[in-house]
């Protein structure tokens, strides 16, 4: 999936931001958290999905959402311990990380 498919869909499911909480280090990590947000109010966990949809379409959309914790950790092989959230904001279409 694109960016711009990935904000659709979390509009299509009624969001209008994404986060995903993440940690690892020392090779192991990943997500472990995905959340859609409308405005304070939680619009639907979709943590469920990480690891046991069949439905293709869902596997990709969570997938896609994960990338780029994957993309800035490489699996985290070789890191120190870290915990942190990705965000994916619809309003200006920004993708922003924060770790620790």
């Amino acid at each position: 999936m694109t960016k711009q498919e990935i904000f659709r869909a979390i509009q299509d499911r009624g969001g209008d931001r994404a986060e995903v909480w993440f940690s690892g280090g020392e090779d192991e990590g990943g997500a472990t958290f995905i959340t859609l947000w409308k405005g304070n109010k939680v619009v639907k966990n979709l943590s469920s999905l990480l690891h046991r949809t069949k439905d293709l379409k869902e596997k990709q959309f969570v997938e896609t959402l994960c990338d780029p914790i994957e993309y800035e950790f490489h699996g985290f092989a070789g890191r120190p311990y870290v915990t942190g959230t990705l965000t994916w904001t619809c309003k200006d279409q920004k993708i922003s990380m924060n770790w620790c």
